[in-house]
């Protein structure tokens, strides 16, 4: 570093600044008179010259000097940062689920620990196999199980979703009074039979449904709907299949959910 400093003294001193001049008699002249063009004169360029030769040598000992870059930083007021080299990038620490956020399916979690957390046997369409994540949400009562299908050729991408099929899973009752109450005007509601017992499947745009937790309180959920949804209960649960298949294919694939 010592050789660096007396370099750009030397140079410093090597360049030939113009003297200045007295500017009283300049700025009197001056005043009221139109602004003209400031001559491009040899002085300038030198300057000019003298200067990138600077950054040149600044720079290259930046490249070969980790102690002129300590220096060189503690010159432009950042002397706290740390320029380190190393052989591979440490990977990024992994945020929120997008997933989970958008669509507040809680905490994403494998599929034998969301089994460990609730307590109900957790269904899975047995025509779809195991899925591609897991997330679960506490509450309601008991927990809520979200299983995400990522899309792929039996399972379109859901727009509203961006998912191929996404099924939801918690320990409660449909509140059919209410449900049949509130659902929008624009909102189709058929009632389908789903493994024996009485579902709905819904088209349009639902204001939303209601549901009765275990301790038999009303609960009301806002209803986000993906394209199409089933709604039904099997053992004890109510089970919520979104997706953009047709009746048909969700119905077949929630005769499978065991």
């Amino acid at each position: 570093m010592p050789e660096l400093e007396e370099q750009l003294r030397r140079l410093g001193a090597a360049i030939d600044f113009p003297s200045t001049p007295s500017l009283t008699r300049a700025v009197v002249d001056r005043i009221g008179a139109e602004p003209t063009r400031r001559p491009q004169g040899l002085p300038l360029r030198r300057i000019a010259l003298a200067l990138a030769a600077v950054l040149v040598a600044v720079a290259a000992a930046l490249l070969v000097s980790p102690q002129a870059r300590t220096t060189v930083l503690g010159w432009l007021g950042i002397k706290g940062v740390v320029i380190q080299r190393v052989s591979t990038l440490p990977s990024p620490t992994p945020g929120p689920s997008e997933l989970a956020q958008r669509l507040d399916l809680g905490q994403e979690v494998s599929l034998a620990e969301a089994a460990g957390k609730v307590g109900y046997q957790i269904e899975v369409p047995q025509s779809l196999g195991n899925p591609d994540r897991v997330f679960f949400h506490d509450p309601p009562a008991g927990g809520e199980i979200s299983l995400v299908y990522a899309p792929r050729a039996d399972l379109p991408l859901t727009k509203e979703t961006s998912v191929g099929l996404l099924l939801m899973e918690f320990r409660a009752t449909i509140d059919v009074e209410f449900f049949k109450k509130f659902v929008g005007s624009d909102t189709s509601v058929q009632v389908v039979d789903v493994n024996g017992s009485p579902g709905y499947w819904i088209s349009g745009h639902p204001h939303g449904f209601a549901y009765r937790d275990p301790n038999q309180r009303g609960l009301e959920e806002d209803f986000r709907l993906a394209g199409n949804t089933l709604l039904w209960e099997q053992g004890g649960l109510t089970l919520r299949i979104e997706s953009a298949l047709s009746r048909e294919q969700a119905l077949a694939i929630a005769r499978t959910v065991r």
